[in-house]
């Protein structure tokens, strides 16, 4: 920017010496291409009051004013909220003075006697730059920390409110699960973030029938768990309705279909445990296979009969499965969250990770038994790796 645009440049000289102001002014009338207006005022009170007004571009003020100190002027200026630049006049030159007067806030220093029409231009214009600059940066950074103080507030806000969707998610968690009539059951939830798009349920039909329900939302954090709500609300209505578990899939999917964006759906387990029959009837929706850890014998079983992710399409239909469960026998339900985590290697957990640790626990295990392996395990493998997606993990165990 051009120096001043040009416009007269007012100077305020406060100096008890009158011959003193007659030689600055001649000087300033040698600068060419230049205009001052320059005002005289001859002692410090007057001076401090002019200051005081903030309409001049420039400060020249004598380092001794009478009985009274040049310093002590621009301070108390200064405090009144006087900002434009000063430059000290002095007959004295001592490496001291200049010293004292750069850090009570000057921005140069000339010595009486040896200023001419050029030192005294190059020093005004440098004092005027530099204290553009300054404001510059000063603004830059009242700028930055009012932006940096709304920031924190709306992170605070932000906070707040993650905080409550995490209440609410963790208010739609089944309470109370420990030991249901003839079941031992544990489970784990694990957001990625505060909030996530895991979600699972134990419900209790009848004195015979539970319901077991899991179901993954793709992708995290809160869009996941907004639409997870809507699923678990439309879940929780259908599986009220004492219908089938095929019934239930279908119902939900139409339910849920038109709130999904491209690429997002919902893998879902839901599986109906009659007691009384030892049988488990299912239905999968794109889900992981969950796995029963049989009490007697060698090897696991993989429940599968997969359909198509809830949300895809309107009008899926879905196969119900049954399988016997035998006393004794643990039911591991999970998302895909646990196996596809991976280490700083970026290598996967694996489902054949996941598989030998159910495999060699001690079959008298209990589902905490379980789950502490498989946290434990996941723990040990990720080693402080970034968390990419949501856990869970729901153990039953039948009487």
């Amino acid at each position: 920017m051009e120096f001043m645009e040009n416009k007269a440049i007012a100077i305020l000289l406060i100096d008890d010496d009158e011959e003193d102001y007659i030689i600055t002014r001649d000087l300033l009338k040698d600068i060419k291409n230049r205009r001052f207006d320059i005002q005289w005022a001859s002692t410090f009170e007057t001076g401090l009051a002019l200051m005081k007004r903030n309409i001049h571009d420039v400060f020249l003020i004598d380092y001794n004013l009478g009985a009274n100190d040049g310093l002590d002027l621009m301070r108390k200026a200064k405090k009144t909220g006087c900002t434009a630049p000063v430059i000290i006049l002095t007959g004295q030159d001592d490496e001291k003075t200049d010293f004292e007067a750069m850090k009570a806030g000057a921005v140069d220093y000339l010595i009486k006697g040896k200023i001419d029409a050029a030192l005294l231009e190059r020093s005004i214009r440098y004092s005027i730059e530099r204290h553009r600059e300054e404001e510059a940066l000063r603004l830059s950074r009242q700028m930055e920390r009012e932006a940096k103080e709304k920031l924190e507030i709306a992170m605070q806000e932000i906070d707040m409110e993650l905080e409550m969707a995490k209440k609410v998610q963790e208010s739609m968690l089944p309470k109370e699960i420990g030991c249901l009539k003839g079941l031992t059951i544990s489970a784990g939830y694990f957001p990625c973030g505060r909030v996530g798009g895991d979600l699972y349920d134990v419900i209790r039909i009848d004195e015979n029938k539970t319901c077991f329900l899991m179901f993954d939302v793709v992708g995290h954090g809160v869009p996941a768990a907004l639409i997870s709500a809507a699923a678990k609300v439309a879940f929780s209505k259908n599986i009220a309705s004492n219908i089938g578990v095929t019934d239930v899939m279908e119902r939900v999917n139409m339910e849920i279909v038109g709130l999904f964006e491209e690429k997002r759906h919902i893998t879902a387990f839901l599986g109906i445990y009659d007691a009384q029959a030892r049988e488990l009837t299912y239905a999968k929706a794109g889900h992981p296979s969950p796995i029963i850890v049989p009490e007697k014998g060698k090897g696991l079983k993989h429940l599968t009969n997969n359909g198509l992710p809830l949300g895809m399409f309107p009008d899926i239909k879905y196969n119900a499965s049954h399988i016997m469960i035998g006393a004794g026998d643990t039911l591991v339900i999970y998302t895909d969250g646990i196996t596809e985590c991976c280490n700083s290697e970026e290598i996967a957990f694996g489902k054949k990770r996941l598989e030998d640790i159910l495999a060699n626990l001690p079959k008298e295990s209990l589902p905490d038994d379980y789950l502490g392996a498989l946290m434990k395990a996941q723990l040990l493998f990720t080693q402080g790796a970034a968390k990419m997606d949501d856990v869970t993990i729901l153990i039953i165990k039948i009487s």
